[in-house]
């Protein structure tokens, strides 16, 4: 189970140096930008992990008439987002868990990009974000899809089998889109997905590592450790290494599922 307090921190931690190393998640944005645009136009906004601001500040362009409500899971975050946006009257912050929503107001519009996979429970989360929309509201999401860094998944597979150490996953679970479209559509939403690959290129497994690391997206799973064993780590970076290098070069990749629904 991930555990929230640890996510608040890491990202926290990471907050002044984010922007330098979410180039992925930036893409994401401007591509979820692009279904907000074809979706209609929105005057009451919720975005669900605002991060440093960078998909508020596109919205609050796009939309500057719309009240726009940027959340998320850590105050230093929304510290950040603040100083970055506050030429943008139309944008407040809250903090708010976007798995457990308290807010008692509705929403035409739900967004968010890169955080769902800080969900322990997608179907809560779901639930809950469908009671904040309004009828005819939608809810449009970037989030990773269950390929995401396949490459580290196998080479940590290899590396236990090697050492004969019990498998634990590492990180986030990500979700499929077949779960997603079960998920929204047993809510009554309507379902439209798509999704992406997009692979980043490092000089070895520890940049990749520490690229990971310094947007705060390190484990932080109750009781599960990405630095478990130094053995272990070693295995998994000689694998990685050997099966996937290319050209001097390592890849990880980022399988990113786009979400549009709106509220019947």
């Amino acid at each position: 189970m991930i555990n929230k307090t640890q996510v608040s921190c890491h990202f926290g931690r990471r907050s002044q140096a984010y922007d330098e190393y979410a180039v992925v998640q930036k893409n994401m944005g401007y591509s979820l930008l692009e279904l907000v645009k074809e979706a209609g136009v929105f005057q009451n906004i919720l975005e669900i992990g605002c991060g440093t601001g960078f998909l508020t500040g596109l919205l609050a362009q796009m939309y500057p008439k719309a009240k726009i409500t940027a959340s998320d899971i850590s105050s230093e975050m929304l510290t950040v987002a603040s100083k970055n946006l506050s030429q943008y009257e139309n944008v407040s912050y809250v903090l708010e868990d976007g798995e457990d929503l308290k807010l008692s107001e509705k929403f035409d519009l739900i967004v968010s990009n890169a955080a769902f996979q800080w969900f322990n429970d997608y179907q809560q989360a779901f639930t809950q974000m469908e009671r904040h929309l309004l009828p005819g509201g939608c809810l449009i999401y970037a989030t990773f899809g269950e390929h995401t860094f396949y490459e580290l998944n196998q080479s940590f597979q290899a590396a236990h089998r090697s050492l004969e150490i019990t498998k634990v996953h590492h990180g986030p679970e990500f979700i499929s889109m077949q779960k997603l479209a079960h998920i929204t559509s047993g809510l009554g939403l309507s379902v439209h997905l798509q999704e992406e690959n997009i692979t980043e290129k490092f000089k070895c497994v520890r940049e990749f590592l520490t690229s990971v690391k310094k947007i705060g997206a390190n484990n932080s799973s109750n009781g599960n450790n990405i630095l478990i064993h130094r053995q272990l780590m070693l295995s998994m970076m000689d694998f990685y290494k050997n099966t996937f290098e290319q050209l001097g070069q390592i890849p990880a990749t980022y399988h990113i599922i786009y979400g549009s629904h709106q509220k019947s």
